[in-house]
């Protein structure tokens, strides 16, 4: 699918989706954002969807690369880092998804 298309697309997608209360925008940490990650979050917010940012991939970053990244991207509203190599960050992100399933 092109770009253009693409653009298109997504928001056709998302205003058809009436039981759509969140989503999970996941992004590498090590690249986030690019121009694809910022026009999603445009279009998120453009339809007042709520939303999650996971930073994937963060066992790849050390202690303070982490910190440098979170501290990068403090505007962003919600983010989390997320590595599929901690149990921790799994069980956060369960957690979040079974809290938005039980409203």
């Amino acid at each position: 699918m092109q770009k253009k298309q693409w653009s298109e697309e997504i928001p056709k997608y998302f205003n058809s989706r009436e039981n759509l209360k969140y989503v999970f925008l996941l992004t590498d940490c090590r690249t986030a954002f690019k121009k694809v990650d910022l026009e999603m979050i445009d279009i998120l917010e453009s339809l007042n969807l709520h939303y999650q940012i996971v930073l994937t991939k963060s066992y790849k970053l050390n202690n303070k690369e982490k910190e440098k990244t979170l501290q990068r991207l403090k505007d962003q509203k919600s983010m989390m880092l997320f590595s599929i190599k901690d149990e921790g960050s799994i069980f956060t992100l369960i957690s979040k998804i079974n809290a938005l399933l039980s409203n």
